[in-house]
């Protein structure tokens, strides 16, 4: 079926191009004294629209070579850096020649008249400037109310996946920059997601170095892919943004939909002003990803504390992707952004943000854990109500006292608060006969956290090139609590009979509270040795203090006076020194960059159990060797390799004594002799971009050699309880390869992107009391195929495909095996230039020898009217679920165990909305061609 539709859509999409005569343009660009350009931009554009045709890049003899152009009339442009653009108007027809050669063409510098040489202001798609592609954003058609995220799809060379993650030439966008500034700090999302693209004339696409080496002028070799937007003038005279609001539901508006969100920016030649808030019910993400590991970082550590407690269920969940689909979730968020450069040497950006969610989930679990020759299967019940959200407030500050000194100043602070309610049915058992043991369990809590963190980077240049001193200072301090309460019931029977054997009731009063302080220092001084050679030396220390407590309270009855429980109430005080030191030594070539490192460690674990007076004290003493290489065959082909060693110490929870019965069908304790992980780490990566055909290929490839890996111990007492205890196992093996290929397959106009990944990993693992090693194999394919052509028609299939397989030396029959597959597609019909038809359709199939095979189709569609001149109104009536079999589906496994995870979710509902462009300067840009003189 899929191969037939696959057919069907490349029929269509060829059938323009499959009878059409072609020819062949080729030609050498010159300067005015004879000498080759190459790297010339050469555009062919047709002349009723000035939309772009063709396009192709001189070699390095000057030479341009553009076949397949079909009869027509055209104008021929050609743009090089530093000289005047050249257009000439060219009609072909039959009568002209298979090859029309077009001989020199000389280019005129930019101070020179050129007499009889048209000049022409008209839009050039691309231009290529040593390291930096340039986009001309006016040369691509999107509509009205678009994002920045939609012009970035329709650029050759650039993709945006279903989660917003750019990639640009093969490699993954690390910084989205306005107008040289951060954007509501380092997320790229940010910028792509909330920018209207009609405020953007220049999309710069190139790899920045690290923030030495532009300083220093010694290159390092990091790298990170940077895209950065910069915006018309018009929309630095006054306020541009967009805003949006919708309401809807089911048949009986129970419960009401709603979403709405803005985007509102005020942009001068010295100040970014910016402002963005948004709120839905209708499971749509309302943070970035960074937003929620920032939050983990607080108050993640209270929940999963309140999750070990409960006897009940896991930790909080929160899904992150862009159609959350675990639960009835509520989320908003709103924040605030500012950047001043009063002078030159002064820039300031700050910025607060807010982020919160309600996610009101019931879930249903089966999973199925491998110990001693026998499979635990766990039927697991879950209702709850969870809220939590986040405050952050940063600061940036870089001064400039002269051209040899920077100094900058980072500060910020973060407050989360949460609560938590749950209850939970669960049952253990052996194969298919009754339940061994049993819970039912009644949790809520309310918790909160702070941290404050600052930082101090001082850089300092000499007379003398690459002679650079550093110092930077970190300071960091925070707290956290959570107040909970516990009722749980525990029932635990003959493993024969059925008879019911124990019953296990806690009611409970627990309380948990953090603290952490951490400071380090570093200095770091580099000396040229000459001939592209540098020598580095460092010296870092650090040191941070944590306090972890807990008290559990035993009551008689719900609001009596507890008495406090001491075998699982604890006290963890711990300190951690590190000082590290060593020398880097680098090469600078013209094409590559090596760098070679060895560093030593010192570090010593100290933490002291209050609570039973015990004291634990470890000391880790490592090498730490460092290579990378760095090889840019051309400016659109590079080969990376990368070889680090870390040392990972064990926690002082994993290495407290203390034993953790506070669920009593699932017992912790930790492990005084855990050794610290020491971990080999390599990477090997090529990538390749042709500026000719707009391919891109990327090859990469991860290893990493884990020695004393810490892992979980899990046995099996009276009454199959379980028992887990970290320990050491000799060894962890993992391997990773990943392939791409995106490019354009020019007789059907369309677009391949094909992503390949295979992982494998083999390591120990305790089946029960038996030692063993296991293997897992991890193979993923993602396909997709567009049109490139969009002026009627927007189509996009594809295909995910990922296939688990897990082996256990132990024993044979535990293997498993699953394949989940996804099936998509998408289709948007520009009716007029005021109507839209859009309609998605996304097959998810579960299928596994674990469980029963799980189909969810989602097909959603809207239509859309534009009002208003420019465009500016949008109304849409949008339809989600039309077939109302939306269920959340996740299926994982791990070490041991294999499992299944369904959530109810939000059904089928319509919305109207109204959406609106926000123009407050007095007149439209002037850059803005009509839509018909665009790029498809």
């Amino acid at each position: 079926m899929l191969r037939s539709i696959l057919a069907l859509i490349l029929m269509v999409l060829s059938a323009s191009t499959a009878f059409a005569q072609m020819h062949t343009l080729k030609g050498i660009i010159t300067d005015s004294t004879g000498e080759v350009l190459p790297g010339t931009t050469v555009v062919l554009m047709n002349r009723a629209d000035s939309s772009l045709y063709k396009f192709s890049l001189t070699d390095k003899i000057g030479a341009f070579n553009m076949p397949a152009v079909a009869n027509g009339q055209y104008t021929l442009q050609i743009s090089y850096l530093g000289y005047q653009n050249y257009m000439l108007p060219m009609d072909i027809t039959a009568a002209d020649p298979a090859i029309k050669d077009l001989g020199k063409i000389n280019l005129s510098e930019r101070n020179v008249t050129l007499g009889g040489v048209e000049i022409s202001a008209d839009i050039i798609p691309i231009v290529f400037k040593k390291d930096t592609v340039e986009y001309n954003a006016n040369a691509f058609r999107v509509q009205p109310d678009s994002k920045v995220e939609d012009l970035l799809k329709k650029m050759p060379g650039m993709e945006v996946d279903a989660e917003g993650n750019v990639t640009a030439h093969g490699e993954k966008v690390q910084k989205v920059l306005v107008d040289g500034k951060e954007f509501f700090g380092s997320d790229p999302k940010m910028a792509t997601r909330n920018l209207p693209a009609k405020a953007v004339d220049k999309v710069q696409v190139f790899d920045k170095q690290s923030d030495m080496a532009e300083f220093s002028g010694v290159d390092d070799g990091e790298r990170s892919r940077t895209i950065n937007l910069k915006l018309k003038e018009d929309y630095k005279q006054g306020l541009f943004g967009n805003a949006e609001a919708g309401v809807g539901g089911d048949e009986d508006l129970d419960p009401l939909r709603y979403k709405g969100k803005f985007s509102i920016n005020r942009f001068q030649k010295k100040s970014q002003l910016s402002t963005l808030g948004m709120l839905n019910n209708v499971n749509e993400q309302g943070f970035s990803s960074q937003d929620y590991i920032d939050f983990m970082g607080g108050m993640g550590s209270v929940m999963r504390t309140m999750g070990s407690g409960r006897g009940g269920g896991g930790s909080v969940t929160v899904p992150l992707s862009s159609n959350l689909n675990n639960g009835n979730v509520t989320s908003g968020a709103g924040g605030l952004n500012f950047n001043w450069n009063p002078v030159k040497s002064t820039k300031l950006s700050t910025s607060y943000f807010f982020t919160g969610i309600q996610n009101d989930v019931h879930r249903d679990l089966l999973k199925t854990t491998l110990l001693d020759s026998v499979e635990l299967n766990t039927v697991e019940t879950n209702d709850q109500f969870a809220g939590n959200g986040s405050h952050r407030l940063s600061l940036r500050l870089d001064q400039d006292f002269d051209s040899l000194q920077t100094l900058t100043v980072k500060a910020s602070g973060n407050y989360q608060d949460g609560r938590n309610e749950t209850s939970d049915v669960r049952a253990n058992s052996v194969g298919d006969q009754f339940a061994n043991n049993s819970t039912l369990a009644f949790y809520n809590s309310t918790g909160d956290s702070w941290t404050a963190d600052g930082e101090l980077q001082y850089k300092r240049k000499f007379n003398k090139k690459g002679r650079v001193l550093g110092a930077e200072a970190k300071f960091s301090t925070g707290q956290s609590g959570s107040d909970g309460f516990l009722d749980s019931r525990n029932e635990f029977r003959d493993a024969v009979s059925g008879a019911l054997m124990k019953v296990d009731t806690i009611l409970q009063d627990q309380l948990n509270t953090g603290a952490q302080t951490r400071y380090s220092g570093k200095l770091s001084y580099t000396e040229p040795l000459g001939k592209g050679y540098f020598l580095e030396t460092s010296f870092l220390h650090s040191s941070q203090q944590n306090m972890a407590r807990k008290s559990f309270y035993d009551l008689e009855q719900t609001g009596g006076v507890g008495e406090l429980n001491t075998l699982l109430s604890t006290d963890f005080e711990n300190g951690y020194i590190s000082e590290k030191g060593g020398l880097v030594l680098q090469r600078n070539g013209s094409k590559s960059n090596l760098t070679v490192g060895l560093e030593g460690e010192y570090a010593k674990l100290k933490g002291n159990l209050v609570s039973s007076d015990t004291t634990i004290e470890k000391v880790f003493i490592n090498p730490l060797p460092r290579l990378k290489y760095r090889y840019q065959i051309s400016n659109q082909q590079r080969f990376d390799f990368s070889y680090s060693t870390n040392v990972n110490e064990p926690t002082i929870q994993q290495l407290s004594p203390v034993l953790d019965n506070s669920n009593p069908t699932l017992i912790s304790v930790g492990n005084p002799d855990l050794k610290a992980q020491y971990v080999h780490s390599g990477r090997l990566a090529f990538f390749s971009f042709s500026p000719f055909s707009f391919t891109n290929i990327f090859a990469m490839v991860n290893a990493t050699y884990t020695q004393n890996k810490i892992t979980n111990a899990v046995t099996i007492a009276p009454g199959f309880i379980q028992q887990i205890r970290p320990v050491n196992v000799d060894h962890d093996f993992n391997i990773s390869a990943s392939e791409g290929i995106n490019t354009p397959i020019k007789f059907i106009s369309a677009k391949l992107n094909l992503h390949l990944r295979t992982s494998y990993n083999r390591g120990l693992v305790y089946i029960g009391s038996s030692l063993g090693a296991f293997d897992r194999l991890v193979q993923n394919v993602d396909l997709s195929l567009e049109n490139r052509k969009k002026d009627h028609f927007d189509l996009r299939i594809g295909a995910k495909l990922n296939y688990t397989l897990s082996k256990y030396e132990v024993d044979a029959n535990m293997d498993q095996s699953f394949l989940n597959q996804e099936y998509y597609g998408e289709a948007t019909w520009f009716i007029t230039p005021k109507w839209t038809l859009n309609t998605a359709y996304n097959l998810s199939l579960f299928g596994g020898q674990a469980f029963e095979q799980q189909l969810v189709p989602i097909w959603k569609a809207y239509l859309g009217r534009y009002f208003m001149p420019g465009n500016k109104l949008h109304l849409k009536l949008y339809a989600f679920d039309i077939l109302n079999r939306n269920t959340g589906v996740n299926r994982s496994s791990d070490l041991n165990y294999v499992q299944q995870e369904t959530y109810q979710t939000i059904g089928r509902y319509a919305m109207f909305s109204v959406a609106y462009n926000i123009l407050g300067f007095k007149k439209e840009s002037g850059n803005m061609p009509p839509m018909g003189r665009m790029m498809h």
